[in-house]
């Protein structure tokens, strides 16, 4: 894997232009080309000019120099206030403006953000006091402190009474599914005496009303009367809060009834006498098309949306990729769901048609990553964990052979011509379409000027 203390990159030391001490591995980032640290957020480019990258050789395009995000990224992001990300702080912050990309510190460390665009249907969403939302038996208390650092939030405290304690819709304000559409309902939530919420809506049997229960620390499930229709998660955000999510596929075309009852245990019946001091912190309220939650989209009086990031590399880069042997290592974390509805997310893409370089799939035995040539064939790589768990991705090909390694698995691909046209590449998504878009966080991306060894190959796909 590559070392960073021996190029001096990340570490506020020159970059190295060619001039080595010692002798640095084959992948290390001192050899590549093109480099780029989104944990440092630190760029480096060959130092030959474009029109020459096609005929100058590989010891000549490793000399690098600084260089910018915008040099090596040709970054287009429309929306601003709904494109939140969470600062070092981690606080949610939405202050970008735009085509500015997103420096995102979940996890401890700043990476490139890229998502698809998304639609909150859900209007007022941050404001259950609002006349859309229907409070049943439930004390709102407004100024609680917030994920972004302020205190629009609102503490949730059930009543007294021996009834259901819920935060729906008013009939009038629901949002409108179709069938055969799957649709997430997320909130972002904090246990202030209470833990758990059951999750309930009339679209996945025909208008009868399904359930389910959710431990927010913990992710436990309990209490399912769906029949698994109903799928719920729990992702821990800084300070306390958990970003918690039912995701469901209408099997009817209605306005949706249900909402979120907030009891003492997953598996607790819905009628409960509430101790008039426990309960939860709402912040913010998300209901979207897709398979898993996005980041927070607020919305006031109508549905707002946040537009699809698109990260194409730019001419310079792309032109790296174009000779007979190249090399190209990501790491980062994809942040969605991949299941039997939603099989494939692109890492890298493009070319003539919907090329996908590097990839995520899930496959109906185990869910496996899979590096596609730009002939379509693909290269399937059993891993352990789930998809919001690291990825250490490399793609490798010259005139004989095309080879791909997926967090340290052995090198693996076919003896071909792995040539073709590699330009239009982007990360996250294929050339022409959006529709196997991966949401993602971004640590590294490197192309190196050569078709590394297989040996190599594995180790740089390997996670530090």
């Amino acid at each position: 894997m590559p070392n960073m203390s021996q190029t001096g990159f990340g570490l506020g030391l020159p970059l190295l232009s060619g001039r080595r001490s010692g002798n640095p591995k084959a992948g290390s980032l001192a050899n590549a080309a093109i480099v780029a640290d989104f944990n440092a957020w630190r760029f480096a480019v060959t130092t030959v000019p474009l029109d020459d990258i096609a005929t100058a050789s590989p010891e000549h395009l490793r000399r690098k120099r600084a260089a910018s995000f915008d040099e090596l990224f040709a970054f287009e992001a429309a929306s601003t206030e709904t494109r939140f990300y969470l600062d070092q702080n981690g606080h949610w912050r939405n202050d970008l403006s735009a085509h500015q990309p997103r420096q995102d510190w979940r996890d401890g460390r700043r990476r490139l953000r890229l998502e698809a665009g998304k639609t909150n249907l859900l209007t007022h969403s941050a404001d259950p006091s609002n006349p859309v939302w229907n409070a049943t038996q439930l004390s709102l208390v407004a100024g609680v402190g917030d994920p972004a650092g302020g205190n629009t939030a609102f503490r949730l405290i059930p009543t007294a009474a021996d009834t259901p304690h819920a935060l729906s819709r008013m009939s009038a304000h629901r949002a409108s599914a179709t069938n055969g559409t799957t649709y997430t309902h997320s909130a972002i939530v904090k246990p202030d005496g209470y833990g758990a919420l059951i999750f309930e809506c009339d679209v996945t049997n025909g208008g009868t009303y399904r359930q389910c229960g959710l431990d927010i620390a913990t992710g436990t499930i309990a209490g399912d009367s769906s029949g698994g229709a109903i799928a719920m998660s729990s992702h821990p955000l800084p300070n306390g809060f958990y970003q918690i999510s039912a995701t469901f596929t209408a099997d009817t075309s209605k306005t949706i009834d249900g909402g979120w009852f907030i009891v003492p245990h997953a598996a607790s019946a819905k009628n409960f006498i509430g101790d008039e001091t426990s309960g939860l912190i709402f912040w913010n309220q998300q209901l979207e098309a897709g398979h898993y939650p996005s980041d927070p989209i607020i919305t006031d009086d109508t549905a707002a949306s946040r537009a699809t990031e698109t990260a194409r590399f730019s001419p310079l880069v792309e032109a790296i990729m174009q000779p007979s042997a190249a090399s190209i290592l990501v790491r980062g974390r994809i942040t969605q769901a991949l299941n039997a509805d939603h099989r494939d997310a692109v890492i890298v893409g493009g070319g003539q048609a919907d090329m996908q370089m590097l990839g995520a799939h899930y496959a109906d035995s185990a869910p496996h990553h899979q590096m596609r040539g730009h002939n379509g064939d693909d290269f399937q790589f059993p891993i352990n964990g789930n998809w919001n768990s690291s990825f250490g991705a490399v793609a490798a090909f010259d005139e004989t052979s095309i080879r791909a390694s997926v967090n340290g698995s052995p090198a693996m691909g076919r003896d071909e011509d792995g040539g073709g046209d590699r330009s239009a590449l982007y990360l996250s998504r294929a050339i022409s379409s959006a529709s196997n878009y991966a949401d993602a966080l971004y640590d590294l991306v490197a192309i190196y000027p050569q078709r590394l060894a297989d040996s190599d190959i594995a180790a740089l796909s390997t996670l530090p």
